[in-house]
């Protein structure tokens, strides 16, 4: 069959968009590869974050299926909520969970700073269990209105949860620096991972992980964690 002039052309230009279109989509599996390459990097970084420093205060069995990592700020509100939620879920899942607790302070709570040292001071000499008693009963239930009334406060607060034989350590460990490294390297943590509000908190199950911001009540979180296999 003899083609004219414009049936040429035709075929000339099908054949040459088939290969812009090749090209186009090589281009673009190279762009979907870097891409995809850039995810990875960026959850393997967060993986890392998310991993356990050894300054972590967590609750645990010997081998959780789930773990959580909860920035709070004791001066809000939705983290006491929240609070109460996570503790029906350590009861109700004891060997299934773990909790990872961390920091991030809020301009607008001006004093939470004070009792986050209290708070890491009291984990420090006297355990998880006391470190928890003493943020649920006593921080979450209480606010400052004035810094130097707001330190001397917390100090009291903190003293039952602290045995006898620690309070001076625990009064020189809330005045030192080693305590105000400990937090900082906590929140930088979160703001590393882009954290901005309280409470945000991570779900991570073996190599992947999802981040969720705000409160919610048992009934809901159970549901979320469903997913990852609870």
């Amino acid at each position: 069959m003899k083609l004219n002039t414009t049936s040429k052309i035709l075929y000339v230009a099908f054949f040459l968009a088939l290969a812009v279109t090749a090209v186009a989509l090589h281009k673009n599996d190279k762009i979907s590869d870097f891409y995809a390459k850039e995810v990875e990097e960026r959850n393997k970084i967060s993986l890392a974050l998310l991993s356990e420093m050894p300054e972590d205060f967590t609750v645990r069995s010997s081998n959780p299926r789930i773990r959580l990592v909860v920035y709070e700020d004791t001066d809000c509100p939705f983290c006491a909520k929240f609070e109460l939620a996570l503790e029906q879920l350590l009861k109700a899942y004891p060997d299934d969970v773990a909790v990872t607790y961390r920091y991030m302070e809020l301009a607008i709570h001006p004093f939470s700073s004070f009792e986050h040292r209290a708070l890491e001071c009291v984990g420090m000499h006297e355990g998880i269990e006391n470190y928890r008693a003493f943020k649920s009963n006593a921080l979450y239930k209480n606010e400052f209105k004035d810094s130097e009334e707001a330190r001397e406060q917390i100090i009291s607060l903190a003293t039952p949860y602290i045995a006898q034989e620690h309070i001076d350590a625990v009064t020189s460990c809330f005045e030192g620096e080693d305590v105000k490294k400990r937090i900082a390297r906590k929140i930088n943590s979160g703001k590393a991972l882009g954290v901005e509000k309280t409470p945000t908190w991570f779900v991570i199950q073996d190599s992947t992980y999802e981040e969720f911001a705000g409160t919610v009540s048992y009934a809901d979180l159970v549901t979320r964690l469903k997913k990852f296999g609870l």
